[in-house]
C-alpha cells in the first residue's frame, strides 16, 4: 500500500513537511511502519543513518523496528 494510501507527505515553500490526511480513517500503525521500512531501504540497511534520516535516535529506531516486526 506505501505512504500514498493513507497520507501524502510534501514539502512546502519553506522546506517544512506537509502531510495531507486522507478523509477516510487509515491504521496509523501502517503508516509508521512503512515509514520505517522506507527510511532503512533509503539507507541500505544502515540503522543508524534510517534513524537520523528521519529524526530519531538509534535506540528509539530500533525500538520502532522491533515494534513492527521489522528487525533483524
Amino acid at each position: 500500500q506505501g505512504l500514498a494510501g493513507p497520507a501524502a507527505v510534501m514539502s512546502d515553500e519553506a522546506g517544512q513537511l506537509k502531510v495531507v490526511l486522507p478523509k477516510q480513517p487509515f491504521s496509523f500503525h501502517e503508516w509508521e511502519r512503512e515509514i520505517l521500512r522506507q527510511a532503512l531501504e533509503f539507507c541500505d540497511g544502515n540503522v543508524s543513518g534510517a534513524a537520523r534520516h528521519i529524526g530519531l535516535s538509534r535506540m528509539t529506531y530500533l525500538y520502532r523496528l522491533k515494534k513492527h516486526g521489522l528487525a533483524k
